[in-house]
């Protein structure tokens, strides 16, 4: 998988100001998230929103690594604004029926 910085490296925006980060990574949301959040994170610096689908999955490891993730993305002053459940897939969590599928539209207090 590619980086974020080979993505915008490739059609050259490394410094620009990305008004809608689009990600539906099918399932690659961590890896997306590690090189991101721990690795390159100024580059969300010039992000002013991002709209994503995330799929926590079954494994409760998955899921808290997901969530860890998205307080990581909070603490980088990004707030969600929108959350949404995608019921196209559910499935039995805890004795709770649960999605596969979040969409969730993050603002960057910065702007």
């Amino acid at each position: 998988m590619k980086s974020y910085r080979d993505i915008l490296d490739k059609i050259g925006e490394t410094n620009r100001i990305i008004d809608y980060l689009k990600m539906d990574t099918e399932g690659a949301e961590i890896q997306f998230f590690e090189n991101v959040l721990y690795e390159d994170a100024s580059l969300l610096d010039n992000v002013k929103q991002i709209g994503m689908e995330i799929h926590p999955g079954k494994d409760p490891d998955r899921r808290d690594q997901l969530w860890r993730q998205m307080h990581k993305l909070q603490s980088l002053n990004f707030r969600p604004i929108f959350r949404e459940l995608n019921l196209f897939t559910t499935f039995q969590y805890n004795g709770r029926t649960v999605s596969n599928a979040y969409e969730i539209t993050w603002v960057n207090d910065n702007f």
